[in-house]
């Protein structure tokens, strides 16, 4: 008798788990979205930073400085990219994204820029 009651619940543990676990994976995916990009080849500033002086802000509603973003450069584009020496990381700030280069690209680049969104501070 009690070793049906301790299969009852650990059937019941296991159950709560699994849809625990299948509703974190839903949040999670929620919690990401992909926009897509056009990176010009104007507008571009610079500062001093000595290894990726240029960079352009991309806009992105409503993305902010605690979120992520995972800029993707199309396969037509990557030759640019390379060229002007693109920063494989970036910067994200209030409805922006912000790539560096080396140089500034002698042609327009395009993207898909992953969004994951972060902790509110």
């Amino acid at each position: 008798m009690l070793a049906r009651k301790a299969n009852g619940v650990i059937g019941d543990v296991a159950e709560a788990a699994s849809e625990a676990i299948m509703e974190l994976n839903g949040a999670k995916r929620d919690r990401e979205n992909a926009v897509s990009a056009t990176i010009p080849s104007t507008g571009w500033q610079s500062d001093s930073n000595s290894y990726y002086p240029y960079y352009y802000d991309i806009t992105v509603a409503g993305i902010t400085a605690n979120d992520g973003a995972n800029v993707v450069i199309a396969v037509n584009s990557l030759n640019i990219a390379s060229d002007c020496g693109l920063c494989p990381t970036n910067e994200t700030l209030a409805n922006k994204v912000r790539v560096r280069a080396s140089s500034v690209p002698s042609a327009a680049m395009t993207a898909n820029i992953w969004i994951m969104r972060g902790e509110e501070a």
